[in-house]
């Protein structure tokens, strides 16, 4: 049997985790949802997902220190990080960039953008499980 491939959202808005994992799982993922930045690089280092979507603006750390913390350490820096928040700019999106963030997709989002996202970071033709 063919594992399912891991997303792990980071993200403080419970109803934005439940959104993602539903539309995920339809496609064929596993998803796992973390509301906490504190808990993100351990729950990372747990799940070692194979693509994380991160929101920005978080309680205790921002998303900028979980992305720095992910991509400094040697068994998650290779993980695909995509970045989704309300901050808005170019600015932003090339401080992402160089942190090794595989995309930036702003709220609200359409989940076709996002899906693609995932794809292009995963490197998946097609999610197992997808429609059509």
């Amino acid at each position: 049997m063919v594992s399912k491939p891991k997303l792990l959202v980071i993200e403080d808005d419970p109803n934005i985790i439940t959104l993602l994992r539903i539309n995920f799982e339809i496609r064929g993922f596993d998803v796992h949802g973390c509301e906490k930045s504190t808990q993100a690089l351990a729950n990372s280092l747990i799940e070692l997902p194979d693509v994380v979507i991160l929101d920005l603006l978080m309680p205790e750390e921002t998303g900028w220190d979980v992305l720095e913390k992910l991509k400094s350490n040697p068994v998650t820096k290779d993980i695909p990080v995509i970045i989704c928040s309300v901050v808005v700019g170019e600015a932003e999106k090339e401080r992402a960039t160089s942190m090794g963030a595989a995309s930036y997709i702003t709220k609200p989002f359409e989940l076709q953008e996002l899906f693609e996202a995932v794809q292009r970071a995963t490197g998946l033709k097609k999610a197992p499980g997808s429609p059509g």
